[in-house]
């Protein structure tokens, strides 16, 4: 556990790797997280886990939602106390044991310095084999958290009756009157797309059993795939958590029209409020007379370009892209894993 006095050492390991903070969360959580700006604890992890999805490993996408925050490590300086915890190792209590968590040496520059270490050089550097993921929890000062902490939001491609969920994101964000930059997962994979359909498709009616999955003559030959991987492997715990998940936090409000979701007698008021901004208004507009998901509107992708031979941040215009300026966010992101 690390209080005031040490949070400051913290960032600053983690700045000089360039490493960044991962939140997931499902849809109905960021539009809670939106509406009232209440963190009261915040869970991250060092690595981004839906990555080794994307990529094409048999697991799981991320089971904590299929929207991913990229945090800043400058947010743990708006903290009380941040804790690094690793399983059965327990949690750290001296910034010079962060070092320990990472791969390669901070020496060895960006994107090998903020590569995560896993299995057995974790496990010798902390005496546990439940080591992975790596948890870090903080507890915000002031229970809000800062947005300009945020470098950028990845979204899963999931899609539910024609509604994309990277339009809702953006939506929220809209209605809000936050300006996030919203992108979309690069998937290394392309199999993994049809994957993603057949989920917001199979698990619009209930959870599916993988043993089910593997023998839908409905479903695409790469989910059938994975799904015999995932079982063969006993991973049907880790599947449930996720598909329960997915279904209940995201995938219901987003087939809802325009974001309208029947209410049930377990949905909090928070909730009830949080959803009556679903959509934003350039979204309710124009979804009249149509199912299909209006374009996102650019202003909420990313904050308005200065004119080319002026930058806010002082990089010239070759530095920017869509927006962004990647030598402001380049030190927090492993670019070669998302779409620009």
């Amino acid at each position: 556990m690390f209080d005031e006095s040490s949070i400051p050492r913290v960032v600053r390991i983690l700045e000089r790797r360039q490493a960044s903070l991962w939140h997931a969360c499902q849809l109905i959580d960021l539009a809670a997280h939106l509406h009232d700006g209440r963190w009261h604890r915040i869970r991250c992890v060092l690595d981004d886990v839906g990555h080794e999805f994307a990529a094409g490993r048999s697991l799981t996408p991320n089971p904590d939602g299929p929207i991913v925050l990229q945090l800043a490590p400058a947010i743990l300086a708006d903290a009380a106390q941040v804790e690094f915890s690793l399983g059965g190792a327990g949690s750290l209590s001296d910034p010079g044991t962060i070092d320990g968590l990472f791969q390669y040496e901070a020496a060895a520059g960006f994107p090998w310095s903020a590569r995560v270490a896993f299995g057995e050089r974790l496990s010798d550097a902390f005496g546990s084999s439940e080591t992975s993921p790596i948890d870090v929890r903080l507890a915000p000062r002031r229970a809000t958290l800062n947005l300009r902490h945020v470098v950028a939001v990845w979204v899963d491609p999931v899609t539910a009756a024609e509604a994309q969920l990277i339009d809702a994101v953006a939506g929220l964000a809209e209605s809000a009157g936050v300006a996030l930059r919203i992108r979309r997962r690069t998937l290394l994979t392309p199999a993994r797309r049809d994957i993603w359909t057949d989920f917001a498709r199979l698990l619009g009616d209930g959870e599916r059993p993988l043993i089910q999955l593997m023998n839908r003559a409905d479903a695409s030959a790469a989910l059938r795939d994975w799904a015999g991987e995932m079982h063969a492997s006993r991973r049907e715990w880790p599947w449930g958590r996720f598909a329960r998940r997915l279904r209940e936090g995201t995938l219901r409000y987003l087939a809802a029209p325009q974001g309208a979701a029947a209410v049930r007698d377990d949905d909090t008021r928070e909730d009830i409020e949080a959803l009556a901004g679903f959509w934003s208004p350039t979204r309710r507009a124009s979804a009249k007379g149509t199912r299909r998901a209006a374009p996102r509107p650019a202003s909420t992708l990313a904050p308005p370009l200065d004119p080319p031979r002026v930058r806010a941040c002082g990089h010239p215009a070759r530095a920017w892209e869509k927006g962004v300026c990647w030598t402001c966010v380049g030190r927090s992101r492993a670019r070669w894993r998302y779409e620009g």
